[in-house]
C-alpha cells in the first residue's frame, strides 16, 4: 500500500470515527428503552394459603412482576387430597391491574368445588396473562402450598 493510499484509509477511518461519536452525542441518553427492555411476566404462589369459610374458599399470597405499564390478570388453581377424596377448585379471572416493573403482591381467593379444603397440603397452580402493546405473555407457577387456619 503507497503512503498516500494509507494516509486517505487512515484519514477515512478518523472521519468514521468522528462522525459516529457525533451521532452518538446528539440522541439522548436511554431513547426508546421501554421499547428495548425485554417483557417480563413472571409469577411465584406463596404460602401458607389460609382458609376461609369454613374451607369453602382459601386465599392465596402471590407475588409476581410484569413490565411496566402493561395489564395483568392471574387465575389460581388448587387440590388437596381430604381424606378419601379431592378438595378443588379455582378463582376467577382476577385483574391485578397496571404493572410497575417490580415485585408486587396480590391475594387470590379460590373457591372450592365441592368438598370443602383443610388444613394440610395443596398443590397450587397459577397462571398470570400479561397484556401490553407487543402482545400476550403467559408466566406460569405450579408448587405444594401449605394451607392453614387463620
Amino acid at each position: 500500500m503507497t503512503r498516500v493510499r494509507r494516509r486517505v484509509a487512515i484519514g477515512a477511518a478518523v472521519l468514521a470515527v468522528a462522525g459516529g461519536a457525533a451521532v452518538a452525542a446528539a440522541l439522548p441518553a436511554g431513547a426508546a428503552v421501554s421499547q428495548q427492555s425485554p417483557s417480563v411476566a413472571v409469577v411465584q404462589i406463596g404460602s401458607p394459603a389460609v382458609l376461609d369459610a369454613r374451607g369453602a374458599a382459601v386465599n392465596v399470597p402471590l407475588s409476581f412482576v410484569c413490565s411496566p405499564g402493561a395489564n395483568a390478570f392471574v387465575f389460581v388453581f388448587l387440590n388437596e387430597r381430604v381424606g378419601n377424596d379431592i378438595a378443588s377448585g379455582g378463582s376467577d379471572e382476577l385483574s391485578l391491574g397496571g404493572c410497575t416493573g417490580s415485585s408486587q403482591s396480590a391475594s387470590v381467593t379460590v373457591l372450592a368445588n365441592g368438598n370443602a379444603f383443610r388444613q394440610g397440603v395443596a398443590v397450587g397452580s397459577a397462571q398470570l396473562v400479561v397484556f401490553n402493546d407487543v402482545g400476550e405473555l403467559v408466566g406460569t407457577d405450579q408448587r405444594n402450598v401449605e394451607v392453614a387456619k387463620k
